[in-house]
C-alpha cells in the first residue's frame, strides 16, 4: 500500500449539491487535489478545528470525541483514506494506546475533523489520488510560477551563503586568544559576525536581505521567509 500525505487546502460551498460543501485535500508537491463532498455540520467542525484560536462555548461533537480519547489515553496517530467506491471516500483512524495501534473505520469528514484537532497527518492511497484527484483551473500555472519564484529565491539565498564563505583577512586571521587592542580595527558588526559565524564575515547588505525577506512574505514562501528572517537575526542582531 503506497500512501501519499495530503493537507487540508480549503472548504467551499458546493455548486452542484444544495446544502453541501466540498473539502479539498491537497498533495503539496504536485498541487493535485482530492475533492470530498461533506455536509454543512462537518464543514463547520473542520473549519473550527483548523482555527486553533477559536474555542466554542460548548464542545462540538469532534471536540468531545477528542476529549474522550485523551481521557482514556488514546492518541490519533494518523488518518488514512483507504477506499473510493461509487463516488464515496472511506477512511480509517489509526489510534495508539500503550504502544498498541488499532485501525477504526470512519467517515472521511469525521476523520479529517479529528485529524486537524490532533494535528495528525492525513494520508491517501496513491491509487485513490490517481483515480479521483483533480487539478483545478489555474493550478498548473500557479504551480509553475511558484516553482520559478522558489528557484529564484534559492539562487538569492545561495548568493548569501556564498558571501558568508568568503572570509576576509581580518576574520581569517582572527585569533580568540589575541589581545583586544589587536582587534580594534574591526567594526562592531565584524566582531559580531566573527562570533556568530565562527570567523566568517557577511558582505551582503542588510537592506538586500530585508528586500528578499519581504518578497518571500509577499509570495507566501513562508519557509524561505523564516530562513531569511533567522539569517537577519543572526547576522545583524535584528529582532
Amino acid at each position: 500500500m503506497s500512501l501519499v500525505e495530503l493537507k487540508v487546502d480549503r472548504i467551499q460551498y458546493s455548486e452542484t449539491q444544495t446544502g453541501a460543501y466540498v473539502l479539498f485535500l491537497k498533495e503539496p508537491v504536485t498541487d493535485k487535489k482530492l475533492p470530498i463532498v461533506i455536509g454543512g455540520m462537518e464543514a463547520h467542525s473542520i473549519t473550527i478545528g483548523l482555527e486553533k484560536d477559536i474555542v466554542p462555548q460548548r464542545p462540538l461533537t469532534h471536540d468531545l470525541m477528542k476529549s474522550l480519547m485523551l481521557s482514556y489515553d488514546v492518541k490519533l496517530k494518523k488518518v488514512i483514506i483507504n477506499k473510493f467506491d461509487q463516488g464515496i471516500f472511506y477512511a480509517m483512524l489509526v489510534t495508539e494506546k500503550e504502544g498498541i495501534e488499532r485501525a477504526i473505520d470512519s467517515r472521511t469528514s469525521d476523520a479529517v475533523a479529528l485529524a486537524v484537532r490532533f494535528d495528525a497527518p492525513i494520508f491517501c492511497e496513491s491509487e485513490i489520488l490517481e483515480e479521483a484527484g483533480i487539478f483545478l483551473p489555474g493550478d498548473s500555472a500557479r504551480q509553475q510560477q511558484k516553482q520559478e519564484i522558489e528557484q529564484q529565491m534559492s539562487e538569492d539565498l545561495e548568493k548569501i551563503l556564498k558571501e558568508i564563505d568568503e572570509i576576509l583577512e581580518p576574520a581569517l586571521n582572527f585569533d580568540e586568544n589575541i589581545k583586544d587592542d589587536e582587534t580594534s580595527e574591526l567594526s562592531e558588526l565584524e566582531k559580531l559576525t566573527i562570533e556568530l559565524f565562527k570567523k566568517r564575515k557577511v558582505n551582503y547588505s542588510k537592506k538586500e536581505i530585508e528586500n528578499m525577506l519581504q518578497k518571500a512574505i509577499e509570495e507566501e514562501l513562508y519557509e524561505r521567509a523564516g530562513m531569511l528572517k533567522r539569517f537577519l537575526e543572526l547576522a545583524f542582531n535584528k529582532k
